[in-house]
């Protein structure tokens, strides 16, 4: 490696989930001392903001305007794409580290002919890993170098393919206000044509079991007895069916024929049983002149007003 007695040189050693932080120093180049930030052995090396805050409390230990610009640092961790990644590149850039290097620690485990703890150990890290940093020559060192130029590029491009996914994810967001819009709009429509089927399904109803219309009472009545427009006039059937709208009725007015009365009587037998009854009150109130036709007797019988 570089001759490391001219500059301080820091490792962040990711091991077993935890973060630890270590120190070498021009006056003690020799010894590794364990850096505790924030009073604590290591950081959780689980959460994106473990690098930074690493980072910062060393920065703030230097108290130095440039940052780490003049330190060495090593990343030891198994993750070789770890300096493509936001959650260490943009610190490393914060605190305006240019010498880095990533090298993998199962690597230094070979070499140091160690088996990596199943619990984080700071100890074993600072026994047989750290010593591994000065003995070994650069050129054989599995490192992921990166400059600051390159950082800078790194930082760039993930910049990029940051901005390019919050694009899509607007896009996908505008997509899915659409989308309500459109799911709301056809719900509208939804329930007007529910509500138009309701109405027509209220009008059918009332076609149906409803009052008799003066059409209705102008087709049956004829029916029901004999020259009936002869004893009345559509004036006076209004006034007894109790609605204003006087019925058009053209004279001289023919009597039905019998093919006409079958089938008037047809219709009369599938009529509701409240339009019958209102049909049959509304004979009662006829002047008892009317004649009853022969075919039609079947609709009175038990009926007072025969």
């Amino acid at each position: 490696m570089t001759d490391q007695n001219l500059q301080t040189t820091l490792v962040l050693a990711e091991h077993q989930r935890q973060l630890f932080t270590f120190m070498q120093t021009p006056d003690k180049p020799e010894s590794w001392q364990l850096f505790k930030p924030r009073g604590e052995l290591s950081l959780p090396a689980t959460g994106n903001d473990c690098w930074q805050k690493a980072l910062d409390e060393i920065t703030d230990f230097h108290n130095r305007s440039s940052g780490l610009a003049a330190c060495s640092v090593f990343v030891l961790s198994d993750r070789l794409g770890l300096f493509a990644q936001s959650e260490l590149l943009e610190p490393l850039q914060q605190a305006q580290a240019q010498q880095c290097q990533l090298i993998r620690l199962s690597w230094l485990a070979e070499r140091s002919g160690t088996l990596p703890p199943a619990s984080a150990d700071a100890d074993w890290l600072q026994q047989y890993i750290l010593p591994e940093l000065v003995s070994v020559p650069e050129a054989e060192a599995q490192v992921d170098s990166i400059s600051d130029q390159e950082l800078s590029e790194e930082l760039q491009n993930a910049q990029v393919q940051l901005k390019d996914l919050q694009q899509r994810i607007k896009q996908l967001t505008n997509s899915e206000q659409q989308l309500k819009q459109q799911l709301q709009e056809k719900e509208q429509a939804l329930q007007v044509t529910q509500g138009d089927m309701e109405a027509l399904k209220r009008r059918s109803d009332a076609l149906v079991s409803g009052e008799l219309t003066m059409m209705q009472l102008t087709t049956l009545l004829p029916a029901l007895y004999k020259n009936f427009w002869s004893s009345i006039s559509p004036s006076d059937l209004a006034l007894l069916a109790g609605t204003t709208e006087v019925p058009q009725i053209r004279s001289p007015v023919h009597e039905p024929t019998d093919a006409v009365i079958q089938t008037l009587k047809k219709r009369i037998q599938v009529l509701h049983s409240s339009q019958k009854e209102e049909l049959r009150q509304l004979c009662r109130q006829l002047p008892r002149q009317f004649t009853v036709r022969p075919e039609m007797q079947f609709f009175f019988e038990d009926e007072a007003c025969v």
